[in-house]
């Protein structure tokens, strides 16, 4: 009988310990390996057409390649970057690209919070404004640049004719003849594409603001200033951060308005345009995916500021 009992529970015991076996990998493969597997198929497409073409651009801007001459590729190293920094073209492309990412930032921030506000306030017809304001950003930029290139055209362009009928200009302006006017008519396009996006990622948190904070703040007596400074900036410094980001990525990587406006014109090429030329044109590959490399890592310092603006306003140790 005693050992029958001692059976019994062995194999009670023996089911126990598998059952709770079961029961933690069961636990495990849900918590941990499950969730993994889910995001396989992205990790896969990732690595394929993102981790893998960067590795690839990487390497081969340290070697001469050229379809010119496809037997001849080798380890250059540095040459490329050295070349690169020591053209003349190169760095005339890298004044203009900053000259557009200035102003595109500025504007963009200051002409977006000036509609977000705007339309922040409750109003007739606002979902019809702000329809209307979202167009010039949904249309395609090579639409946005034939728009404009017939807008700013010396013989038939309307800015000409409104200009000239108050009285402002004499007679017809060639805009896009001159360097520096040309670059300002080029920055103007590419702003007035992209104010939109600024001005609805500032909104949708102009929105989430609570009112109670606004209310209580006039009831103290503060300004208008004040209130702003104090309450609605704060708010919207992570907007401002993320509308920043995207101004930056938008002006430094600017190519079809210009190409549109003003073609390969070196007074206002930019050095995504230059890039293109390079690699696609001279078909100087090695130098082409040098100079990519350097327009993403300006890009990505420029957008590391922001991120350690946003954190160093909100106190956070670094």
């Amino acid at each position: 009988m005693t050992i029958s009992r001692l059976m019994v529970l062995n194999i009670l015991s023996k089911q126990k310990r598998l059952f709770l076996h079961k029961g933690v990998t069961e636990m495990l493969l849900k918590k941990y390996i499950f969730p993994y597997l889910l995001i396989l198929p992205l990790i896969i497409i990732m690595i394929g057409l993102v981790f893998y073409p960067v590795l690839v651009t990487f390497t081969d801007s340290f070697k001469s390649m050229s379809l010119l001459n496809p037997g001849d590729e080798r380890f250059i190293w540095l040459s490329n970057y050295y070349t690169l920094l020591h053209d003349p073209t190169v760095l005339r492309t890298l004044e203009n690209t900053f000259f557009y990412f200035l102003l595109a930032i500025v504007g963009e921030l200051i002409g977006g919070l000036f509609i977000a506000m705007v339309l922040n306030r409750k109003f007739r017809g606002r979902g019809l404004v702000l329809a209307a304001v979202i167009i010039p950003w949904s249309l395609p930029p090579v639409v946005n640049g034939i728009i404009w290139k017939w807008i700013y055209d010396p013989s038939t362009g309307v800015l000409n004719d409104i200009l000239m009928n108050f009285h402002i200009i004499q007679s017809n302006q060639i805009w896009l003849g001159n360097s520096t006017l040309a670059l300002l008519c080029v920055t103007l396009v590419h702003i007035w594409k992209m104010i939109p996006l600024t001005a609805v990622i500032l909104l949708a948190t102009l929105q989430t603001i609570p009112k109670d904070l606004y209310e209580a703040a006039r009831m103290d007596g503060s300004s208008p200033i004040n209130i702003f400074r104090f309450i609605t900036l704060p708010f919207l410094k992570p907007a401002i951060v993320i509308s920043l980001t995207q101004s930056t990525i938008a002006a430094i990587n600017i190519f079809d308005e210009i190409y549109v406006l003003t073609g390969t014109n070196l007074g206002t090429r930019s050095v995504l345009l230059q890039n293109y030329l390079i690699a696609f044109q001279q078909l100087n590959l090695g130098q082409g995916m040098a100079l990519s490399l350097m327009i993403t890592l300006i890009t990505v310092l420029i957008s590391i500021v922001y991120v350690l603006w946003l954190r160093i306003g909100k106190g956070e140790k670094m």
